[in-house]
Protein backbone atom coordinates (compact mmCIF):
# COMPACT_ATOMS: atom_id res chain seq x y z
CA UNK A 1 0.00 0.00 0.00
CA UNK A 2 1.35 3.34 -0.97
CA UNK A 3 2.05 5.62 1.92
CA UNK A 4 0.34 8.98 2.06
CA UNK A 5 3.09 10.37 4.28
CA UNK A 6 5.35 13.04 2.90
CA UNK A 7 8.97 12.09 2.46
CA UNK A 8 10.03 15.61 3.44
CA UNK A 9 11.45 15.96 6.92
CA UNK A 10 9.28 17.44 9.57
CA UNK A 11 9.73 21.07 10.42
CA UNK A 12 11.45 20.17 13.67
CA UNK A 13 13.71 17.46 12.18
CA UNK A 14 13.47 13.76 11.30
CA UNK A 15 11.95 11.17 13.57
CA UNK A 16 14.12 9.29 15.96
CA UNK A 17 15.95 6.60 14.06
CA UNK A 18 17.55 8.88 11.50
CA UNK A 19 16.94 8.88 7.79
CA UNK A 20 15.42 5.41 7.84
CA UNK A 21 12.38 6.59 9.78
CA UNK A 22 9.54 8.15 7.80
CA UNK A 23 8.92 11.78 8.65
CA UNK A 24 5.48 12.66 10.00
CA UNK A 25 3.50 15.32 8.16
CA UNK A 26 3.06 18.54 10.03
CA UNK A 27 0.96 21.65 9.56
CA UNK A 28 1.45 25.12 10.96
CA UNK A 29 0.05 25.39 14.47
CA UNK A 30 -3.36 26.97 14.66
CA UNK A 31 -3.16 30.53 15.89
CA UNK A 32 -5.11 31.32 19.01
CA UNK A 33 -6.62 34.31 17.21
CA UNK A 34 -7.65 32.49 14.06
CA UNK A 35 -11.24 32.67 15.29
CA UNK A 36 -11.20 36.32 14.29
CA UNK A 37 -10.52 35.55 10.63
CA UNK A 38 -13.31 32.97 10.62
CA UNK A 39 -15.71 35.44 12.19
CA UNK A 40 -14.76 38.09 9.63
CA UNK A 41 -15.45 35.68 6.79
CA UNK A 42 -18.92 35.10 8.22
CA UNK A 43 -19.46 38.83 8.55
CA UNK A 44 -18.41 39.42 4.95
CA UNK A 45 -20.57 36.57 3.70
CA UNK A 46 -23.56 38.17 5.40
CA UNK A 47 -22.84 41.50 3.71
CA UNK A 48 -22.08 43.16 7.04
CA UNK A 49 -18.38 43.89 6.70
CA UNK A 50 -17.40 47.43 7.65
CA UNK A 51 -14.28 49.28 6.60
CA UNK A 52 -12.90 52.37 8.27
CA UNK A 53 -12.48 55.46 6.16
CA UNK A 54 -10.53 58.35 7.59
CA UNK A 55 -11.40 61.85 6.50
CA UNK A 56 -11.23 65.47 7.47
CA UNK A 57 -14.48 67.35 7.83
CA UNK A 58 -14.94 71.00 6.93
CA UNK A 59 -18.32 72.66 6.51
CA UNK A 60 -20.58 70.53 4.36
CA UNK A 61 -17.74 68.39 3.03
CA UNK A 62 -15.56 65.52 4.15
CA UNK A 63 -12.25 64.95 2.39
CA UNK A 64 -11.24 61.30 1.98
CA UNK A 65 -8.19 60.26 -0.02
CA UNK A 66 -7.94 63.76 -1.42
CA UNK A 67 -11.57 63.88 -2.59
CA UNK A 68 -14.10 66.34 -1.18
CA UNK A 69 -17.48 64.65 -0.75
CA UNK A 70 -20.82 66.05 0.40
CA UNK A 71 -21.08 64.88 4.00
CA UNK A 72 -24.46 63.37 4.87
CA UNK A 73 -23.50 61.55 8.05
CA UNK A 74 -22.64 64.44 10.35
CA UNK A 75 -24.36 65.07 13.68
CA UNK A 76 -23.40 68.75 13.54
CA UNK A 77 -26.97 69.49 12.55
CA UNK A 78 -26.87 73.26 13.02
CA UNK A 79 -23.44 73.65 11.49
CA UNK A 80 -22.04 75.05 14.72
CA UNK A 81 -18.88 72.95 14.82
CA UNK A 82 -15.78 74.95 13.93
CA UNK A 83 -17.63 78.26 13.72
CA UNK A 84 -14.64 80.23 14.92
CA UNK A 85 -16.12 83.45 16.27
CA UNK A 86 -19.76 82.67 16.97
CA UNK A 87 -19.63 83.24 20.70
CA UNK A 88 -17.47 86.36 20.58
CA UNK A 89 -19.70 87.96 17.97
CA UNK A 90 -22.79 87.20 20.00
CA UNK A 91 -21.46 88.45 23.34
CA UNK A 92 -19.47 91.42 22.05
CA UNK A 93 -16.23 90.01 23.37
CA UNK A 94 -13.42 87.86 22.13
CA UNK A 95 -13.68 84.17 21.36
CA UNK A 96 -11.50 81.25 22.27
CA UNK A 97 -13.02 78.96 19.67
CA UNK A 98 -9.92 79.00 17.49
CA UNK A 99 -7.55 78.43 20.38
CA UNK A 100 -6.65 75.30 22.23
CA UNK A 101 -6.64 75.03 26.01
CA UNK A 102 -4.60 77.91 27.40
CA UNK A 103 -2.50 78.13 30.51
CA UNK A 104 -5.54 78.62 32.71
CA UNK A 105 -7.69 75.93 31.12
CA UNK A 106 -7.91 72.64 32.97
CA UNK A 107 -7.46 69.92 30.38
CA UNK A 108 -7.78 66.87 32.60
CA UNK A 109 -7.19 66.44 36.28
CA UNK A 110 -9.45 64.00 38.08
CA UNK A 111 -13.01 63.16 38.96
CA UNK A 112 -15.39 66.04 39.59
CA UNK A 113 -15.68 64.82 43.19
CA UNK A 114 -11.96 65.35 43.67
CA UNK A 115 -10.27 68.19 41.80
CA UNK A 116 -11.71 67.84 38.30
CA UNK A 117 -14.36 70.54 38.38
CA UNK A 118 -14.27 74.30 38.15
CA UNK A 119 -16.61 77.25 37.68
CA UNK A 120 -17.15 76.50 33.99
CA UNK A 121 -18.88 73.21 34.81
CA UNK A 122 -21.22 74.94 37.25
CA UNK A 123 -22.00 77.74 34.80
CA UNK A 124 -22.78 75.27 32.03
CA UNK A 125 -24.97 73.10 34.26
CA UNK A 126 -26.97 76.09 35.43
CA UNK A 127 -27.51 77.21 31.82
CA UNK A 128 -28.54 73.73 30.70
CA UNK A 129 -31.03 73.30 33.53
CA UNK A 130 -32.58 76.70 32.83
CA UNK A 131 -32.80 76.08 29.08
CA UNK A 132 -34.68 72.81 29.62
CA UNK A 133 -36.83 74.05 32.55
CA UNK A 134 -35.39 71.69 35.17
CA UNK A 135 -34.09 72.38 38.65
CA UNK A 136 -30.59 71.09 38.03
CA UNK A 137 -28.24 69.48 35.51
CA UNK A 138 -25.06 67.42 35.66
CA UNK A 139 -22.41 67.27 32.94
CA UNK A 140 -20.77 63.97 31.93
CA UNK A 141 -17.76 63.51 29.63
CA UNK A 142 -20.01 62.08 26.87
CA UNK A 143 -23.68 61.58 26.10
CA UNK A 144 -23.13 57.82 26.17
CA UNK A 145 -21.85 58.06 29.74
CA UNK A 146 -24.75 60.33 30.71
CA UNK A 147 -27.19 57.63 29.64
CA UNK A 148 -25.36 54.76 31.27
CA UNK A 149 -24.76 56.66 34.50
CA UNK A 150 -28.31 57.98 34.80
CA UNK A 151 -30.06 54.70 33.97
CA UNK A 152 -27.85 52.85 36.43
CA UNK A 153 -29.07 55.20 39.16
CA UNK A 154 -32.74 55.02 38.12
CA UNK A 155 -32.75 51.25 37.94
CA UNK A 156 -30.41 50.25 40.76
CA UNK A 157 -31.56 47.69 43.33
CA UNK A 158 -31.62 48.53 47.00
CA UNK A 159 -33.23 51.94 46.81
CA UNK A 160 -36.32 51.35 44.69
CA UNK A 161 -38.56 51.25 47.75
CA UNK A 162 -37.73 51.99 51.34
CA UNK A 163 -36.84 48.74 53.03
CA UNK A 164 -36.89 46.83 49.74
CA UNK A 165 -33.99 45.40 47.77
CA UNK A 166 -36.08 45.06 44.64
CA UNK A 167 -34.75 46.66 41.51
CA UNK A 168 -36.71 48.59 38.95
CA UNK A 169 -38.67 47.41 35.97
CA UNK A 170 -37.45 49.42 32.98
CA UNK A 171 -39.74 49.72 29.96
CA UNK A 172 -37.61 50.63 26.95
CA UNK A 173 -38.70 51.43 23.39
CA UNK A 174 -37.55 48.63 21.09
CA UNK A 175 -35.70 51.11 18.84
CA UNK A 176 -33.73 52.79 21.62
CA UNK A 177 -30.06 53.59 21.07
CA UNK A 178 -27.23 51.30 22.20
CA UNK A 179 -26.27 53.61 25.07
CA UNK A 180 -29.76 53.14 26.56
CA UNK A 181 -29.57 49.39 26.07
CA UNK A 182 -26.18 49.25 27.76
CA UNK A 183 -27.41 51.46 30.59
CA UNK A 184 -30.31 49.07 31.21
CA UNK A 185 -27.90 46.14 31.32
CA UNK A 186 -25.78 47.91 33.93
CA UNK A 187 -28.71 48.81 36.17
CA UNK A 188 -28.04 46.15 38.77
CA UNK A 189 -31.07 44.22 39.96
CA UNK A 190 -33.40 45.76 37.43
CA UNK A 191 -35.42 44.05 34.75
CA UNK A 192 -35.86 45.46 31.23
CA UNK A 193 -38.97 44.94 29.11
CA UNK A 194 -39.16 46.36 25.60
CA UNK A 195 -42.36 47.79 24.20
CA UNK A 196 -43.27 48.19 20.52
CA UNK A 197 -41.79 51.28 18.92
CA UNK A 198 -43.74 54.43 19.82
CA UNK A 199 -46.72 52.22 20.76
CA UNK A 200 -48.30 53.79 23.84
CA UNK A 201 -51.03 51.14 24.05
CA UNK A 202 -48.46 48.34 24.09
CA UNK A 203 -46.54 50.12 26.84
CA UNK A 204 -49.74 50.53 28.87
CA UNK A 205 -50.57 46.83 28.51
CA UNK A 206 -47.11 45.70 29.54
CA UNK A 207 -46.91 47.99 32.55
CA UNK A 208 -50.37 46.87 33.68
CA UNK A 209 -49.38 43.21 33.30
CA UNK A 210 -46.44 43.71 35.66
CA UNK A 211 -48.19 45.87 38.24
CA UNK A 212 -47.97 44.57 41.78
CA UNK A 213 -45.30 41.97 41.00
CA UNK A 214 -43.20 43.05 43.94
CA UNK A 215 -40.69 44.99 41.90
CA UNK A 216 -39.46 48.45 42.74
CA UNK A 217 -39.98 51.62 40.76
CA UNK A 218 -41.16 51.62 37.15
CA UNK A 219 -39.01 53.50 34.63
CA UNK A 220 -40.02 54.39 31.05
CA UNK A 221 -37.20 55.27 28.66
CA UNK A 222 -37.42 56.54 25.09
CA UNK A 223 -35.43 58.61 22.65
CA UNK A 224 -36.84 61.98 21.62
CA UNK A 225 -35.82 61.88 17.97
CA UNK A 226 -34.89 58.32 17.03
CA UNK A 227 -31.39 58.25 15.62
CA UNK A 228 -31.95 55.70 12.86
CA UNK A 229 -35.50 56.58 11.74
CA UNK A 230 -35.83 60.29 12.41
CA UNK A 231 -39.30 59.94 13.91
CA UNK A 232 -40.39 61.63 17.14
CA UNK A 233 -41.56 59.89 20.30
CA UNK A 234 -45.09 60.68 21.62
CA UNK A 235 -43.73 62.24 24.80
CA UNK A 236 -47.05 63.65 26.05
CA UNK A 237 -48.94 60.34 25.97
CA UNK A 238 -45.90 58.56 27.43
CA UNK A 239 -45.90 60.99 30.34
CA UNK A 240 -49.62 60.29 30.82
CA UNK A 241 -48.87 56.57 31.13
CA UNK A 242 -46.08 57.34 33.57
CA UNK A 243 -48.43 59.41 35.72
CA UNK A 244 -51.10 56.71 35.80
CA UNK A 245 -48.60 54.13 37.02
CA UNK A 246 -46.40 56.27 39.23
CA UNK A 247 -43.48 55.72 36.87
CA UNK A 248 -40.37 57.77 36.18
CA UNK A 249 -40.12 58.86 32.53
CA UNK A 250 -36.73 59.50 30.94
CA UNK A 251 -36.01 60.79 27.44
CA UNK A 252 -32.66 60.74 25.64
CA UNK A 253 -32.93 63.75 23.34
CA UNK A 254 -29.43 63.71 21.85
CA UNK A 255 -30.76 64.20 18.30
CA UNK A 256 -33.46 66.75 19.13
CA UNK A 257 -31.74 68.93 21.70
CA UNK A 258 -30.83 72.45 20.52
CA UNK A 259 -32.31 71.58 17.10
CA UNK A 260 -36.08 71.26 17.61
CA UNK A 261 -38.35 73.81 19.24
CA UNK A 262 -38.57 77.57 18.85
CA UNK A 263 -35.72 78.18 21.30
CA UNK A 264 -33.89 74.90 20.71
CA UNK A 265 -35.47 73.30 23.77
CA UNK A 266 -35.57 69.95 22.00
CA UNK A 267 -38.33 67.43 21.41
CA UNK A 268 -40.42 68.41 24.48
CA UNK A 269 -40.58 72.04 23.33
CA UNK A 270 -41.29 70.88 19.77
CA UNK A 271 -44.30 68.95 21.11
CA UNK A 272 -45.45 71.77 23.38
CA UNK A 273 -44.74 70.12 26.73
CA UNK A 274 -42.44 71.12 29.56
CA UNK A 275 -41.53 70.15 33.12
CA UNK A 276 -42.94 73.55 34.08
CA UNK A 277 -46.48 72.45 33.13
CA UNK A 278 -46.05 68.98 34.64
CA UNK A 279 -46.04 67.22 31.27
CA UNK A 280 -42.39 66.99 30.34
CA UNK A 281 -40.12 63.99 30.99
CA UNK A 282 -39.01 63.62 34.59
CA UNK A 283 -35.42 63.01 33.47
CA UNK A 284 -33.75 64.45 30.37
CA UNK A 285 -30.41 63.29 28.98
CA UNK A 286 -28.62 64.62 25.95
CA UNK A 287 -25.37 65.28 24.13
CA UNK A 288 -23.44 68.51 23.70
CA UNK A 289 -21.69 67.23 20.56
CA UNK A 290 -24.61 67.24 18.12
CA UNK A 291 -26.89 70.27 17.86
CA UNK A 292 -24.61 72.41 20.01
CA UNK A 293 -21.50 71.43 18.06
CA UNK A 294 -19.38 71.07 21.19
CA UNK A 295 -18.48 68.02 23.30
CA UNK A 296 -19.87 66.19 26.34
CA UNK A 297 -23.21 65.01 27.67
CA UNK A 298 -25.57 65.81 30.53
CA UNK A 299 -28.63 64.89 32.55
CA UNK A 300 -31.25 67.40 33.73
CA UNK A 301 -33.97 66.69 36.28
CA UNK A 302 -35.15 67.50 39.80
CA UNK A 303 -32.30 68.58 42.05
CA UNK A 304 -32.66 65.39 44.12
CA UNK A 305 -32.24 63.17 41.05
CA UNK A 306 -29.16 65.10 39.95
CA UNK A 307 -27.71 64.96 43.48
CA UNK A 308 -28.32 61.21 43.54
CA UNK A 309 -26.36 60.90 40.28
CA UNK A 310 -23.51 62.84 41.90
CA UNK A 311 -23.51 60.33 44.73
CA UNK A 312 -24.28 57.05 43.00
CA UNK A 313 -23.63 57.32 39.27
CA UNK A 314 -20.53 55.24 38.66
CA UNK A 315 -20.05 56.73 35.18
CA UNK A 316 -19.78 60.13 36.84
CA UNK A 317 -17.87 59.28 40.03
CA UNK A 318 -15.17 57.03 38.61
CA UNK A 319 -13.98 58.97 35.58
CA UNK A 320 -12.11 62.16 34.90
CA UNK A 321 -14.22 65.26 34.45
CA UNK A 322 -15.06 66.76 31.10
CA UNK A 323 -12.12 69.12 30.45
CA UNK A 324 -13.14 72.59 31.53
CA UNK A 325 -12.16 73.95 28.11
CA UNK A 326 -15.08 72.00 26.63
CA UNK A 327 -17.41 73.08 29.43
CA UNK A 328 -16.54 76.71 28.67
CA UNK A 329 -16.84 76.08 24.93
CA UNK A 330 -20.35 74.62 25.31
CA UNK A 331 -21.38 77.45 27.65
CA UNK A 332 -20.25 80.08 25.15
CA UNK A 333 -22.28 78.35 22.46
CA UNK A 334 -25.34 78.75 24.64
CA UNK A 335 -24.65 82.50 24.81
CA UNK A 336 -25.31 82.81 21.06
CA UNK A 337 -29.10 82.28 20.83
CA UNK A 338 -29.53 84.55 17.81
CA UNK A 339 -26.89 82.65 15.84
CA UNK A 340 -28.43 79.30 16.75
CA UNK A 341 -31.92 80.53 15.84
CA UNK A 342 -30.65 81.40 12.38
CA UNK A 343 -28.97 78.03 12.01
CA UNK A 344 -32.19 76.25 13.02
CA UNK A 345 -34.10 78.18 10.36
CA UNK A 346 -31.54 77.24 7.73
CA UNK A 347 -31.64 73.59 8.81
CA UNK A 348 -35.45 73.55 8.54
CA UNK A 349 -35.18 74.88 5.01
CA UNK A 350 -32.58 72.24 4.09
CA UNK A 351 -34.74 69.49 5.59
CA UNK A 352 -37.60 70.40 3.25
CA UNK A 353 -35.31 70.58 0.23
CA UNK A 354 -33.62 67.26 0.98
CA UNK A 355 -36.99 65.57 1.53
CA UNK A 356 -38.04 66.85 -1.89
CA UNK A 357 -34.83 65.59 -3.48
CA UNK A 358 -35.36 62.12 -1.99
CA UNK A 359 -38.93 62.05 -3.28
CA UNK A 360 -37.79 62.98 -6.78
CA UNK A 361 -35.25 60.17 -6.59
CA UNK A 362 -38.08 57.72 -5.92
CA UNK A 363 -37.53 57.36 -2.19
CA UNK A 364 -39.90 59.68 -0.33
CA UNK A 365 -39.22 59.81 3.40
CA UNK A 366 -41.75 59.71 6.23
CA UNK A 367 -39.35 61.54 8.50
CA UNK A 368 -40.07 65.19 9.23
CA UNK A 369 -36.81 65.78 11.03
CA UNK A 370 -33.20 66.21 9.96
CA UNK A 371 -32.59 62.43 10.07
CA UNK A 372 -33.85 60.80 6.85
CA UNK A 373 -33.38 57.09 6.27
CA UNK A 374 -33.47 55.73 2.73
CA UNK A 375 -34.73 52.21 3.34
CA UNK A 376 -32.96 49.54 1.29
CA UNK A 377 -33.56 46.28 3.20
CA UNK A 378 -30.86 43.96 1.95
CA UNK A 379 -27.51 44.51 3.66
CA UNK A 380 -25.40 43.88 0.58
CA UNK A 381 -27.48 46.19 -1.59
CA UNK A 382 -27.29 48.92 1.04
CA UNK A 383 -23.50 48.67 1.07
CA UNK A 384 -23.47 48.76 -2.75
CA UNK A 385 -25.70 51.86 -2.86
CA UNK A 386 -23.47 53.56 -0.30
CA UNK A 387 -20.40 52.78 -2.39
CA UNK A 388 -22.06 54.15 -5.53
CA UNK A 389 -22.92 57.34 -3.67
CA UNK A 390 -19.32 57.59 -2.52
CA UNK A 391 -18.06 57.33 -6.09
CA UNK A 392 -20.55 60.07 -7.05
CA UNK A 393 -19.23 62.40 -4.38
CA UNK A 394 -21.74 61.80 -1.56
CA UNK A 395 -20.70 60.35 1.79
CA UNK A 396 -23.60 58.44 3.36
CA UNK A 397 -22.52 55.09 4.88
CA UNK A 398 -24.91 52.15 4.97
CA UNK A 399 -26.47 51.36 8.35
CA UNK A 400 -26.81 47.62 8.85
CA UNK A 401 -27.28 44.98 11.53
CA UNK A 402 -26.72 45.09 14.49
CA UNK A 403 -27.40 48.85 14.52
CA UNK A 404 -30.76 48.09 12.89
CA UNK A 405 -32.60 44.75 12.60
CA UNK A 406 -31.59 42.30 9.89
CA UNK A 407 -33.28 43.04 6.59
CA UNK A 408 -33.80 46.72 7.50
CA UNK A 409 -30.52 48.13 6.17
CA UNK A 410 -30.65 51.74 5.09
CA UNK A 411 -28.75 54.79 4.00
CA UNK A 412 -29.06 57.24 6.89
CA UNK A 413 -28.92 60.80 5.62
CA UNK A 414 -28.49 63.71 8.02
CA UNK A 415 -29.43 67.16 6.83
CA UNK A 416 -27.32 69.95 8.31
CA UNK A 417 -27.35 73.73 8.13
CA UNK A 418 -24.01 73.53 6.31
CA UNK A 419 -25.56 72.27 3.06
CA UNK A 420 -26.09 74.57 0.08
CA UNK A 421 -28.92 74.14 -2.43
CA UNK A 422 -26.52 72.76 -5.04
CA UNK A 423 -25.25 70.15 -2.59
CA UNK A 424 -28.76 68.89 -1.90
CA UNK A 425 -29.65 68.77 -5.58
CA UNK A 426 -26.47 66.79 -6.26
CA UNK A 427 -27.43 64.32 -3.52
CA UNK A 428 -30.81 63.69 -5.14
CA UNK A 429 -29.22 63.06 -8.54
CA UNK A 430 -26.57 60.76 -7.06
CA UNK A 431 -29.17 58.75 -5.16
CA UNK A 432 -31.38 58.30 -8.21
CA UNK A 433 -28.38 57.00 -10.15
CA UNK A 434 -27.16 54.78 -7.29
CA UNK A 435 -30.57 53.12 -6.98
CA UNK A 436 -30.97 52.53 -10.72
Amino acid sequence: MASNLSSAPAADGPEPGGAKGAARPTSPPRRATSFAAEALRAVEKAGLYRRLRHGKTGGQYITIDGRALINLCSNDYLGMGGRGRVEGAASGGGSRDDAGPGDTAQVQASSRLLSGGDAHHAMLEEALAESKSYEAALVYPTGYMANMGTIQVLGAAGDAKEGSAAGSVIFSDEFNHASIIDGCRLAGGSRTITYAHNDVADLERKISAHAGDGRGRVVIITEGVFSMDGDVAPLGPLRDVADRHGAVMMVDDAHGDFVLGETGGGTPEHLGISPRDGRGPHVYTSSLSKGLGSFGGYVASDSDVVDLCVNRSRAFIYTSALPSYFAEHAYRRMLAPDVMRGRRARLARNVKRLAGALAEAGHPTESRTHIMPVMIGDERRAADVSERLYRAGVYAPAIRYPTVPRGEARIRMSATAWLEDGDIDAVGEALESALA
